[in-house]
C-alpha cells in the first residue's frame, strides 16, 4: 500500500477521509521500518509549506514525526548485537522479514534507489539516522522563510513544535488519565465544591528524552540541531526588541505563539544541556532525589537552567524587553521589563510563558524578574488576580536561594492575617499550599508561618480540610467525605514542620484530634486525605519525633470502636497495617488485635481484611496469646536489628569471608538509604528466621 500512494501523499493529505487512511498506513508502517520512514520523510519534501498550514495535511505530518521520531519499538533495526553469534545473526534474519519493506518480495519504496539490489545485513544502503535527520532538516528549511506567518498560525505551530521538539531531543508527557474500561458501571461525576482549585496542567507535564535508536547522538548531530533552533530564534524574535508590547510579546499571549515559545525554549535549553555533558535521570531532572509525581502531591520538577550567553537566554530576555538586549540608544533601564512581566503575568496564555521563563532562567536573572516584576511589594494584587496568582505559586515552588524564601515568606504573612490564601471560599489556597511547600526547603520561615496560623488556635487542620459528608441515597449524610485539595496538601507541609518549644507537642499536629473520631476515620478512608495527613505520620523525617510517635498512640484510643471498619477499607486498611507496625510496644499492638480479634468474621469476608489478619496474626492470637506474644516480640526484635544494621551504629564490620571491612567509605551513602527507607519498607522486606538474631549477636 505504501509503494502505490507514497508519490501521491500530499495529494490524498488534504483530503479529510484519506488523510484518515495515510495515518492508519503511517501507524503500521514507520515505526517498524526505517525504509518506509524514510519514504514517508521524502513524499512530503517540497510541499511542506502547503501541508503544514493545512487543516487536515498538518495531522499528516505531525502523525508522520510522532512515529518516526519518538517511537520506540525498534529493537531489531539496530542490526547484529556486538557478539555477531550466531543466535544474533538468526535473530536479525528473523527480524528482518518481520520488516516487510526488506522483504525479498516487497516492492521499492525508497525514492532514491528504484533499481537497488535486495538489501543485506551491513550494505552501504541501509536507512541510516543520518538520512533521515537529513530529511527532517529539508522539512524545516522549507519551513523558515514562512516563519513570521507560520508562528501563529493555528495548524503550522502544531508541526513546528513537533519539529522543536525532536531537534531539542526531549518529548512532553502528559499524566496517564484513568483508563474508561473498568469494570462495573460507570458513575456519574459530580462535580465538587473544590473543583476550581484542581492545581495548573503546567505543573504535572514530565519532559521525557527521546530513547530512540534512529534519533542520532553524536556531538556532531547535537550542534547541528543546535544550530538550526538558534536560526528558528532569530528569525522568531526578528524585530521583537522593543521597549514595549510588541509584535514578539503579542506572539506569547497568543493561543498558538504562547505554546510555540515555550517549546522552542525548553528545545534550547535541554539541547544545550545534553551537548554540554550534564546528567540527566530518567525525568531529566537534574536532581535524581527529586520526588516522584503523582496525583495527591504534584511538584514542579527542577530542571536544567540555561546559560546566560545562550540562544535561550536570548529568546528570553527579547520576550521580557530586557534592557540589555535592546538596540543602543533605547536603554531606559528596566521599566518596559517591569511592565512586560506584569502584562505577561495577567494573561492566560503569557502567564505560561512567564512559568517557563522563571524555571529555566539562571540565578541572577531568576532575582532580577522578582524585583522588577514587583512580586513582593505587590503580592497582593498578583494573588488576587485569577491568572497571575499562579506566577505567584511557580515562584514559591522554584524559590533559588534562602534570602528568597524569607522575602516571599514575609510578604505571605499578611495575606494568611486577612484570610486571602486561608479562606477557601477565595480560591487561593493554591499559594499557601506552595508557600507551606517552600518553607520544607527553608526551614527559617517556619516559625513565622505557624504563628500567623496560630490565631486559628486549634481549629487550623479542621479549617484546611473542610471536611464535608457526601450525601446517601436517603438524602442523609454518607460516610465518604470530600476535602479541600489546597488545604488538604497544605496540611501535609504543615505536619512536617519543626516541632515547638516543647518537644512533645506539635500545634498543627494537636489540631489533628479537634476533629471528630467519625471524620479522622473518614480521612483514612479517602484516597486523598490518607495519602496527605495520616501517611505524613508515617515518613521517615519525621517518624521518631515525640509529637509523631504520641499522635500515632492517640490514635488507637481516638478511633475505638472503628478499627474494624477501616480493617476492611480499600484504602483504611493500608493505615491500619502501618500503625500497627510502628507500635514498638506490644501493649498498644495488642489493643489493636483485642479489638479486630471479636469481629473475625467481618475481617475474613474481603481481601482488605484477610491481610490485617495475616499480618496481626490473628488467629494465632485467638488460639494462645502466649503464643502471639512471643511471635510479636520476635517481630519487633528483627525490626530493631534490622534498623541496627541499617543505622551501622559499630564503626566496622565483618565481611563473609572473615576479614575486617571499613564503614567510613560508604557513611554518605548510608546516610542517605536512613533518610528515605519507611519503616514499612524495612518490615516488607524482612524475614525473621532465628539465624538472623543470632548473626545480630556476633
Amino acid at each position: 500500500a505504501l509503494s502505490e500512494v507514497r508519490r501521491e501523499v500530499a495529494s490524498l493529505a488534504g483530503d479529510e477521509r484519506a488523510g484518515q487512511a495515510l495515518e492508519v498506513l503511517i501507524k503500521l508502517t514507520a515505526p517498524f521500518s526505517a525504509s518506509a520512514a524514510r519514504a514517508w520523510l521524502s513524499a512530503c519534501v517540497g510541499y511542506i509549506p502547503h501541508l503544514a498550514a493545512h487543516r487536515y495535511g498538518s495531522h499528516i505530518l505531525q502523525t508522520i514525526l510522532e512515529h518516526v521520531f519518538l517511537r520506540q519499538n525498534r529493537r531489531w533495526t539496530q542490526g547484529p548485537h556486538q557478539n555477531n553469534t550466531a543466535v544474533d545473526r538468526e535473530e536479525w534474519k528473523a527480524a528482518q522479514q518481520v520488516d516487510l519493506a526488506l522483504h525479498e518480495d516487497a516492492p521499492s519504496i525508497d525514492p532514491w534507489a528504484e533499481d537497488a539490489e535486495e538489501f543485506t545485513v551491513g550494505d552501504d544502503k541501509e536507512p541510516s539516522p543520518d538520512a533521515l535527520l537529513d530529511l527532517l532538516l529539508e522539512w524545516q528549511q522549507e519551513l523558515l522563510p514562512q516563519a513570521d506567518s507560520f508562528t501563529g498560525h493555528f495548524c503550522a505551530t502544531h508541526v513546528l513544535r513537533s519539529i522543536f521538539l525532536i531537534l531539542g531531543g526531549i518529548q512532553l508527557q502528559q499524566p496517564s488519565q484513568k483508563s474508561s474500561f473498568r469494570g462495573g458501571r460507570r458513575r456519574k461525576q459530580h462535580s465538587s465544591p473544590d473543583a476550581n482549585d484542581v492545581p495548573s496542567p503546567r505543573s504535572l507535564t514530565q519532559i521525557e528524552a527521546i530513547d530512540n535508536p534512529w534519533f542520532p547522538n553524536t556531538k556532531e548531530h547535537q550542534k547541528k540541531m543546535a544550530h538550526v533552533l538558534k536560526e528558528w530564534t532569530h528569525a522568531i524574535v526578528g524585530s521583537g526588541k522593543t521597549t514595549g508590547s510588541g509584535p514578539l510579546q503579542q506572539l506569547a499571549c497568543d493561543a498558538s505563539g504562547g505554546p510555540l515559545l515555550i517549546v522552542l525554549l525548553r528545545a534550547l535549553v535541554y539541547r544545550d544541556a545534553t551537548i554540554e555533558g550534564k546528567a540527566f535521570s530518567a525525568d531529566l531532572s537534574l536532581d535524581a532525589s527529586s520526588p516522584q509525581q503523582n496525583h495527591a502531591l504534584p511538584t514542579i520538577v527542577k530542571e536544567p537552567h540555561f546559560e546566560s550567553t545562550s540562544a535561550a537566554c536570548f529568546l528570553a530576555k527579547s520576550i521580557l524587553c530586557w534592557d540589555d538586549i535592546l538596540p543602543q540608544g533605547e536603554s531606559k533601564g528596566q521599566s518596559a521589563m517591569g511592565n512586560t512581566i506584569y502584562s505577561l503575568a495577567g494573561d492566560v496564555r503569557g502567564s505560561h510563558v512567564l512559568d517557563s521563563i522563571v524555571r529555566l532562567c539562571p540565578d541572577d536573572m531568576y532575582e532580577s524578574i522578582l524585583q522588577e516584576g514587583q512580586f513582593l511589594t505587590s503580592l497582593q494584587d498578583y494573588v488576587e488576580h485569577n491568572v497571575s496568582n499562579f506566577v505567584i505559586q511557580t515562584f514559591l515552588a522554584t524559590a533559588r536561594k534562602e534570602t528568597q524564601a524569607q522575602a516571599m515568606g514575609k510578604a505571605c504573612l499578611p495575606l494568611i492575617e486577612n484570610g486571602l490564601i486561608v479562606d477557601a471560599t477565595k480560591r487561593r489556597r493554591g499559594v499557601l499550599w506552595r508557600l507551606a511547600e517552600m518553607a520544607l526547603r527553608f526551614r527559617d520561615v517556619q516559625p513565622d508561618i505557624v504563628n500567623c496560623l496560630l490565631v486559628w488556635k486549634n481549629q487550623v487542620a479542621p479549617a484546611l480540610l473542610g471536611v464535608q459528608r457526601k450525601s446517601s441515597s436517603s438524602g442523609v449524610g454518607g460516610r465518604h467525605i470530600t476535602v479541600n485539595v489546597e488545604g488538604t496538601r497544605a496540611l501535609h507541609y504543615f505536619l512536617q514542620f519543626d516541632e515547638g518549644k516543647e518537644n512533645d507537642k506539635h500545634p498543627i499536629i494537636e489540631s489533628l484530634f479537634a476533629l471528630p473520631s467519625d471524620d479522622l476515620a473518614a480521612l483514612a478512608q479517602d484516597g486523598l486525605s490518607s495519602r496527605c495527613v495520616w501517611d505524613a505520620l508515617f515518613l521517615p523525617s519525621i517518624y521518631k519525633r515525640s509529637c509523631v510517635v504520641k499522635a500515632r498512640t492517640r490514635l488507637v484510643k481516638h478511633l475505638r470502636g472503628k478499627w474494624t471498619m477501616l480493617a476492611t477499607d480499600r484504602i483504611g486498611h493500608h493505615m491500619v497495617i502501618k500503625l500497627f507496625r510502628s507500635f514498638s510496644d506490644i501493649k498498644l499492638r495488642e489493643v489493636l488485635t483485642e479489638e479486630l480479634s471479636q469481629e473475625m468474621y467481618r475481617l475474613k469476608g474481603n481481601n482488605m481484611g484477610r491481610s490485617v489478619v495475616k499480618e496481626f496474626e490473628l488467629n494465632t492470637y485467638t488460639y494462645s496469646k502466649s503464643d502471639w506474644t512471643k511471635m510479636m516480640q520476635n517481630q519487633m526484635d528483627s525490626q530493631q536489628w534490622f534498623q541496627d544494621e541499617i543505622m551501622d551504629k559499630k564503626p566496622k564490620r565483618k565481611s563473609i569471608s572473615g576479614s575486617t571491612v571499613s564503614s567510613s567509605c560508604s557513611d554518605a551513602k548510608r546516610s542517605k538509604t536512613i533518610v528515605t527507607t519507611s519503616v514499612d519498607s524495612i518490615f516488607d522486606a524482612l524475614t525473621i528466621p532465628k539465624k538472623q538474631k543470632k548473626c545480630g549477636k556476633n
